[in-house]
């Protein structure tokens, strides 16, 4: 959603995440594994972006990276392959990738296998497993910090109904820069009252990788691929 920092459900979303990531680095790191752990995000990568720094994985896969096929089994592999150089060292590997990347989590695994066991040799144990969390991720209890959003978020805009506003979205930290006019003050320092129409567009923006916050981000997660698969 644009003009908002955070939306409802999205602190929750990233914690359950992370606290599954978490559980399957456990067992990857105990049996020398590769998961590749499967999150929403059929148009939007934020949920996979921020919970693979969370969880401290190697890679991360998301729709706005445009790779072809070859070249997110590449980044997956060069993970991989990394990871059972080390000397001394666990050959977990944890992968998190959003559903709307353009290759299927099945056929990844089929392609990464063959392209780490060519790389590797056939006498090295390699092995990927994978993990769908769907809709797990869309329950659960939410975490403090949705609550407080949520809460805040209703109590602007109720008061905005009262005072006779309109067309207009409780934001919360709405991105500095905005046009003049586009935002209003809402009486609470997290939250602003942000055009609706502005919303919209700059939804569909995001949607379709034109906005400079996605650009952005997908710059960022360019520059820190070679780190995660440290």
């Amino acid at each position: 959603m644009g003009c908002t920092s955070l939306a409802i459900g999205v602190d929750t979303a990233m914690n359950t995440i992370v606290e599954a990531a978490d559980r399957i680095a456990d067992t990857a790191t105990a049996h020398d594994r590769t998961f590749i752990v499967e999150v929403m995000g059929r148009d939007c990568g934020y949920l996979a972006m921020t919970s693979a720094i969370a969880s401290a994985a190697n890679a991360v896969l998301f729709p706005e990276m445009d790779k072809s096929e070859d070249e997110i089994v590449d980044t997956v592999a060069r993970a991989v392959i990394t990871a059972h150089r080390r000397e001394g060292r666990s050959k977990k590997v944890l992968v998190i990738k959003a559903e709307g990347v353009r290759i299927t989590t099945d056929r990844l695994q089929e392609l990464l296998d063959a392209k780490v066991k060519a790389e590797l040799g056939h006498h090295v144990k390699t092995e990927t497993r994978v993990t769908v969390l769907g809709h797990v991720v869309r329950g659960g209890r939410p975490s403090a910090l949705d609550r407080q959003i949520a809460s805040r978020l209703a109590n602007v805009a109720v008061q905005a109904l009262l005072s006779g506003e309109t067309r207009m979205m409780a934001a919360w930290l709405p991105p500095i820069g905005m046009p003049e006019g586009m935002v209003k003050p809402a009486g609470d320092p997290q939250c602003s009252l942000v055009d609706i129409d502005r919303v919209l567009t700059e939804t569909r923006a995001m949607l379709d990788g034109s906005s400079p916050f996605v650009k952005w981000r997908k710059k960022v997660f360019q520059e820190v691929e070679d780190v995660l698969a440290l």
